[in-house]
């Protein structure tokens, strides 16, 4: 068996070299996408004197302030930006 690999070396080289330069240049065409999904659940503390409504509408206005925070493009931006540095 080793003496057929022997055999064939340069042309398991050659295809090997083939699909690296193939899968190479489509990886260069192909658009960068990132993309991430994250849950996080507040609990606050029980504190003495606040109902339950009040305390679940108060996670979820400190929910919706964490998200308004992260509902843009600046990781985008930032790793395109990275991305042109390597590029040029």
């Amino acid at each position: 068996m080793f003496n057929l690999l022997k055999k064939h070396i340069k042309l398991i080289l050659l295809w090997g070299f083939v699909f690296a330069v193939l899968s190479g240049g489509v990886s260069l065409f192909m658009p960068m996408q990132y993309s991430a999904n994250s849950q996080v659940l507040i609990i606050s503390k029980n504190q003495t004197g606040i109902d339950p409504y009040t305390q679940a509408k108060s996670a979820e206005t400190i929910g919706a302030n964490l998200i308004s925070d992260h509902e843009n493009d600046r990781f985008l931006r930032q790793s395109n930006a990275v991305a042109d540095g390597f590029l040029r």
